[in-house]
């Protein structure tokens, strides 16, 4: 029997390994929706929950898309719509196409260094926060103030690098057990 390189763990067989791969690669989307449900109980100002949950989409549709499949990303969309979106459907919209998006890119920004992936990750949420913009101005029927396309992109910006590097940590760690 062969036994395990130094530091690695020898991964269990049969079900169990299945198992394990199914919780192993179930636990970026339980993060990111416990940190989306966090977000939503502050009863303060304008949600966070887009632009805590948008670095998540980014992050795991680059490095572990088995993770974060379309079905998550359409699912988180939804939870968020149902517990902060007043207009249903825009939180959704902005997640699946920055999923495609990014899903579509992922070779090419899997080889680019955290600077430039950060600095396309804010174009990105741009684009992101003004189709929720847009998307709300219709539901409204009337033009909304566009400061929060700036607010919250720049919330979103300035999160990225956190939650790019406790997610790295996560990747590592699930890296490590594979």
């Amino acid at each position: 029997m062969k036994r395990p390189k130094p530091g690695k763990v020898e991964p269990p067989s049969g079900f169990l390994r299945s198992l394990d791969n199914v919780m192993r690669n179930s636990l970026p989307l339980f993060v990111t929706a416990l940190l989306a449900i966090a977000v939503t109980t502050q009863d303060q100002g304008p949600s966070l929950a887009l632009p805590v949950v948008l670095p998540a989409v980014f992050f795991w549709t680059i490095f572990r898309p088995t993770a974060m499949p379309p079905l998550a990303v359409f699912l988180l969309g939804l939870l968020l719509d149902l517990l902060v979106s007043p207009n249903f459907g825009a939180i959704t919209l902005c997640l699946i196409i920055t999923y495609a998006v990014v899903f579509r890119m992922r070779s090419a920004l899997q080889k680019q260094n955290f600077y430039i992936i950060a600095v396309l990750y804010s174009l990105v949420a741009l684009g992101c926060f003004a189709l929720s913009w847009l998307a709300n101005s219709i539901g409204y029927f009337r033009l909304l103030t566009p400061r929060f396309i700036m607010y919250e992109t720049l919330v979103s910006t300035g999160l990225y690098p956190i939650l790019a590097l406790g997610f790295t940590a996560m990747h590592k760690a699930m890296e490590r057990f594979e």
